[in-house]
């Protein structure tokens, strides 16, 4: 049979139709049906309108024909253009549970890999984090050891220098060398100026052959020439420069004093410390041996300038330089006690050189119109002098970096506002600051003035060590990290002990305060790591306390305590 044309109504009402062989089968039918109709889904049966007849996939296309007619016949009035009805596959879509199962099992997977991606991540950035970590720690050991060798070496060669020096280096041979560079003049005399006293001069002249009395009254003539501030001592009864002894006097603003039998000076005692000495005065005559042992005295301070004298002349030495180091000799002035405007000359020379950390403090003294008691210590940043104000008695605390003490003391008066009766030093006010021509500083005072604690003190007071202990403990309560927890920074005020110099704090960390714990065991001298070797290192066991008294560095012991890195 020829080809026919099969109509057939399309879901949206529309009549189309499809050009197919009469012989052909209804399936065929349904795929001639889709070609045509792309965007519809596959047929699913063909039937006719006002019909329950359904055609079967393998019945031929002549079917159609019969029963359209047949329909016809009964007079139901149906067209045959529009009587043929397509039936479409609804879409399939997954079940709701066949989708909620894939998109969890998505969601796993994507999890997984991100897990997987985050642990390798995790794992480079470890690598990487110990790699730097053993760069650092390679970097600060070579630091370490490139100050030990330059530390070893300075040493070394002040040492070397304070040593007598060899049978071939005479001091004659010493002071012609250091000559070289030195302006040497001599003092005429101040036209119009009036001498020193007749008594005084007579004095002189009678105890030229006793070096005792002579001192005496050299030291009216040297209280004239100091300033207000700096306070003349005599040291002849005592060494404090080993190997080379010691000068008749110094002239400082702090010292530590020194009782003798009859004392007949003023002021007897020895320096605080040698970065603390403003001059030194010797009654020796000008000679080379003198002079060389002058330079020696200077070298070890950071005085810059010495006096050689006798009964009849002296001799002023000026240096250029840093203390421990082999200063250079500027100037040489020599005179007579009898020539006009002596003091006044002298006086000239001692405005002209001051050092400048006795420079700085007293500027502090002067501002605060204080008067220095005594030394109490010197930490990382500055000196801790014991002074009186009116009628009470302050510590005051001098540094050069002003930002850095009133950080300190910010931190200070925070943490005791925080939490009352903390263990620390207590600021009597605000900072004040030093802006001079020469030198600038600051400095504040304290109310708490204590006993510098001492390792000899922990070693004969077995309840100083928990005290101690306890007192940094509640510091690290109130978070609060010392950063430099030696016992050189704990005073004894009555039975308290109190922590000071907190200028180098770091934040409160928990390997901050371990660092302290480790700091204040190395200050003890305890040679051994209480992390690997105490039943504990918690600051309130009584354990870890006897365990740091049992360890504490004897100084008969024949091995001194190692010279452990103070790292975590």
């Amino acid at each position: 049979m020829a080809e026919r044309k099969v109509y057939y109504q399309c879901p949206d009402g529309r009549v189309d139709y499809v050009r197919i062989d009469a012989n052909e089968d209804i399936i065929a039918l349904k795929s001639k049906i889709k070609d045509r109709n792309n965007d519809l889904p596959a047929p699913r049966h063909i039937d006719i309108y006002q019909s329950k007849r359904h055609f079967d996939a393998k019945e031929q296309v002549l079917a159609i024909d019969a029963t359209i007619e047949s329909v016809m016949e009964k007079g139901n009035g149906t067209n045959a253009a529009s009587a043929l009805r397509v039936h479409y596959e609804a879409p399939t879509a997954p079940t709701a549970s066949a989708a909620s199962t894939d998109q969890l099992q998505d969601i796993r997977r994507q999890l997984d890999q991100q897990s997987q991606q985050n642990k390798k991540m995790m794992d480079r950035v470890e690598q990487q984090s110990q790699q730097m970590m053993d760069r650092v720690e390679q970097k600060m050991d070579q630091m370490e050891q490139r100050m030990d060798q330059k530390m070893d070496q300075q040493s070394h060669e002040v040492k070397r220098f304070l040593q007598p020096p060899p049978l071939s280096q005479t001091p004659h041979t010493c002071a012609a060398e250091r000559r070289k560079w030195a302006k040497v003049q001599k003092f005429e005399g101040y036209e119009g100026e009036e001498t020193l006293d007749s008594g005084m001069q007579k004095e002189l002249k009678q105890h030229r052959k006793d070096s005792h009395k002579l001192n005496l009254v050299i030291e009216k003539v040297l209280k004239l020439i100091l300033p207000r501030h700096v306070v003349l001592v005599n040291c002849e009864k005592f060494v404090w420069q080993e190997g080379i002894g010691s000068p008749d006097f110094f002239a400082a603003c702090c010292f530590i004093p020194k009782d003798v039998c009859n004392p007949e000076s003023e002021n007897y005692g020895i320096p605080a410390l040698l970065d603390s000495v403003t001059a030194l005065f010797d009654g020796k005559s000008a000679g080379h041996a003198a002079e060389d042992q002058m330079y020696r005295h200077l070298c070890r301070t950071v005085a810059s300038y010495g006096l050689l004298y006798d009964a009849e002349k002296f001799q002023l030495m000026i240096v250029q330089g840093a203390k421990d180091t082999a200063k250079r000799l500027d100037e040489i002035w020599t005179g007579s006690w009898n020539q006009p405007g002596v003091v006044k000359f002298l006086s000239e020379q001692c405005e002209r050189y001051q050092p400048a950390e006795e420079l700085l403090l007293r500027l502090c003294l002067a501002k605060c119109e204080a008067i220095v008691l005594g030394y109490l210590g010197k930490g990382r940043f500055g000196r801790v002098l014991k002074v009186r104000c009116g009628s009470k008695h302050f510590a005051m605390k001098v540094v050069v970096d002003g930002d850095t003490l009133e950080k300190e003391v910010e931190r200070l008066k925070n943490a005791t506002t925080t939490k009352k009766n903390l263990p620390v030093v207590v600021p009597a006010g605000a900072v004040h600051r030093i802006e001079g021509e020469v030198v600038r500083g600051a400095y504040f005072l304290m109310t708490q003035v204590g006993e510098p604690m001492t390792l000899e003190h922990c070693r004969k007071h077995k309840q100083a060590i928990p005290k101690i202990c306890e007192a940094l403990h509640a510091c690290h309560n109130a978070g609060l990290v010392h950063g430099d927890a030696r016992i050189q920074n704990v005073i004894k005020v009555k039975s308290r002990y109190l922590w000071v110099d907190f200028a180098s704090t770091p934040d409160a960390t928990k390997a901050g305060m371990k660092e302290d714990i480790l700091t204040l065991c190395s200050s003890l001298g305890v040679a051994d790591d209480p992390r690997a070797n105490a039943p504990s290192t918690s600051l309130t066991d009584p354990n870890f306390h006897t365990w740091v008294f049992q360890h504490i560095w004897e100084p008969a012991a024949s091995a001194k305590p190692s010279k452990r890195a103070r790292r975590l």
